[in-house]
């Protein structure tokens, strides 16, 4: 296990559909940081908000999925709320999941804040490479 991750180095997972939280946490197995004192899932950006105003230990990274129209607001709004200017949280890369393959979703996401945007499905692996990066500043 990469010794800079134990209990210190972790990172939070927005995502409202469990099996893509399985299909991402077992993605990120190889890595050692989908352990459960690594990875913080939440379902909702509030549950994840609250997380981060508790928390003494920032994470290393955030993945979101933005979602589909209908919740996909209130993705933006926390990605807004997350990179805004007088944020706290600004300095924590963004990673913004989407199956939206819209030029303008990625713009709105990129205009927002979001460090990364990865279009899914079918490109997780760029999710692991984007990760590896983050946390060990390692390129495949």
């Amino acid at each position: 296990m990469h010794a800079e991750l134990e209990n210190v180095s972790h990172l939070i997972y927005l995502e409202g559909d469990t099996t893509n939280q399985h299909i991402l946490s077992e993605l990120l197995e190889p890595l050692e940081v989908a352990t459960p004192n690594n990875i913080h899932i939440y379902e909702t950006p509030e549950q994840a908000r609250d997380y981060l105003l508790k928390t003494p230990n920032m994470p290393k990274a955030i993945i979101m999925n933005i979602g589909t129209t209908g919740i996909q607001e209130q993705g933006f709004d926390f990605l807004r709320y997350l990179k805004g200017k007088d944020s706290a949280f600004h300095s924590i890369p963004v990673i913004a999941l989407s199956t939206d393959t819209h030029p303008e979703t990625e713009e709105m996401c990129r205009s927002l804040g979001a460090d990364y945007y990865i279009t899914t499905p079918g490109l997780f692996e760029h999710v692991q490479e984007t990760v590896r990066y983050i946390f060990f500043g390692e390129k495949s």
